[in-house]
């Protein structure tokens, strides 16, 4: 650094930021989820094990709190984090510190409201405080910070406040958080979601030995992990400090039941949430999504989901953001590997989804298993047919009061509208959806077939074998064998 003392500095003239800056600050583009995650992330540095966030209408001036139990500040501590960019996001960090700017506090906090409140505790100490008021930055054109405790505190609920060590954080005069809940009924609403996306970004330290307990409104955030129970592994691969473990998810007959499945498609649902997931010490940044390879959001690959674990070394190269919600895959190398384990990895997700997990292949059963049979005719055309030996058809036979005719004509009206065009054109632009049997159903079904053919002398044992070669019963003949039996 000695070519600055050649620096004539009277060639030069200092720039002081007006206060204005800091209403440019508020537009950082967060909302009220990833400010409070921000908010969250120095409570984890600070060491805490339970954080407390607290969202209150107070009769439509609402304010925010978030208390932890962390090593707090004392005020010289306070004094120095309190500042715009108290940090630099080049300098070398402790691996439990999830903040990169020195920022994330501040910018977090005015996001949503116009006064940010600062209460922290030592062990054996007492209480340090700070505030920013933007009214007051506005009124007097100085950055002013306060360090005098405001009378409100006295009142404040005891619950809130830290007990022997810890920070509280209150944001007080929230014009942003209007723009969220408008009663107290959609305040409530936002802590739900609040709680959801917590345990989404938060998953890894909510699990383990280590766990840490984190609550809304009195309600305990439960962490959500990516890869479901019964999700198929694919090989690990490191590429310098970077580790990737694609998976491939199971298909929907795998899960127990439908509110399972629905709670591993996530928050965005199913397709929206297949691609990468970025973690950064643990902390995830991304939440599904192809990270801008050009790869679209396809119904057949929303099985595919790929875990991406970086250190906060890598965050000029990944271009994490403020906001730490936002990543981009670096050129070269890194993303020419990522590009090829997701084409790998959603190759492999399509397979599951098309086979829908089956334990059948057409290629080794008999066509008589099947609900639709091919049927190759006289002049070499082929058509579709419903299985009339089917076990449901047999069923609704015997259960029918009225004509059998009546089913049969049912059934020629099927095979003769069926839409293949359609179905052709669909299934090739991606687009066809088809419906899922619930497994539950299957089994009620499977239970009913066993049910006739036993009536009519048929040995269970024999009747659960045959059945179980049938579909949809094949799909789920190891759970339905032993369920049956």
């Amino acid at each position: 650094m000695e070519w600055i003392l050649s620096i004539d500095l009277s060639d030069y003239e200092e720039s002081i930021p007006t206060t204005s800056l800091i209403e440019s600050v508020r537009s950082f583009g967060y909302d009220l989820n990833t400010a409070i995650a921000d908010i969250v992330d120095n409570s984890i540095t600070a060491n805490a094990t339970e954080i407390r966030v607290h969202l209150e209408w107070n009769n439509g001036e609402p304010f925010v709190s978030i208390t932890d139990d962390g090593e707090g500040m004392n005020d010289v501590e306070l004094s120095r984090n309190i500042v715009l960019g108290s940090k630099n996001p080049n300098e070398e960090r402790e691996f439990s510190d999830l903040g990169r700017f020195g920022l994330g506090m501040k910018t977090a906090s005015l996001s949503m409201a116009r006064q940010l409140n600062v209460f922290s505790l030592k062990k054996h100490g007492s209480i340090s405080f700070r505030s920013w008021d933007l009214d007051i930055v506005e009124q007097t054109g100085k950055w002013l910070i306060s360090k005098k405790q405001p009378e409100w505190f006295r009142e404040f609920p005891d619950e809130l406040k830290p007990a022997e060590s810890g920070t509280l954080i209150v944001w007080k005069t929230c014009d942003r958080i209007l723009q969220y809940a408008k009663d107290l009924k959609t305040l409530r609403q936002r802590a739900v979601e609040l709680n959801s996306h917590l345990g989404v970004i938060f998953s890894r330290f909510l699990v383990g030995r280590a766990q840490i307990s984190i609550e809304v409104n009195g309600s305990k955030v439960e962490p959500w992990s990516p890869i479901p129970e019964g999700s198929r592994s694919l090989s690990t691969q490191h590429h310098g400090q970077i580790t990737i473990n694609p998976y491939v998810l199971p298909h929907k007959n795998k899960f127990p039941n439908d509110d399972e499945f629905r709670a591993a498609g996530g928050i965005k649902g199913w397709n929206s949430q297949q691609g990468f997931y970025v973690f950064r010490k643990n902390r995830l940044i991304v939440s599904g999504g192809w990270l801008g390879l050009k790869i679209k959001k396809d119904e057949h690959t929303k099985l595919a989901r790929i875990i991406v674990d970086i250190g906060s070394e890598l965050d000029e190269d990944w271009q994490i953001n403020v906001l730490k919600s936002r990543a981009s895959i670096p050129a070269g190398g890194v993303r020419e590997m990522l590009g090829a384990i997701a084409k790998a990895t959603r190759k492999e997700a399509e397979e599951v989804y098309r086979m829908k997990g089956k334990t059948v292949s057409r290629s080794v059963a008999s066509r008589d298993s099947f609900v639709w049979q091919i049927i190759k005719k006289d002049n070499g055309l082929k058509e579709f047919r419903v299985n009339r030996i089917h076990p449901l058809i047999k069923h609704l036979e015997e259960c029918y009061a009225g004509k059998k005719s009546d089913i049969e004509r049912v059934l020629i009206m099927i095979e003769r509208t069926l839409p293949t065009e359609a179905i052709q054109v669909e299934q090739t632009s991606g687009q066809l959806n088809v419906p899922e049997i619930p497994y539950e159903q299957i089994k009620a079904d499977a239970k009913l077939a066993i049910k006739l053919v036993t009536e009519i002398g048929k040995p269970k044992a024999m009747a659960i074998k045959d059945l179980l070669m049938f579909e949809p019963f094949s799909f789920y003949k190891d759970e339905l064998e032993s369920e049956l039996s």
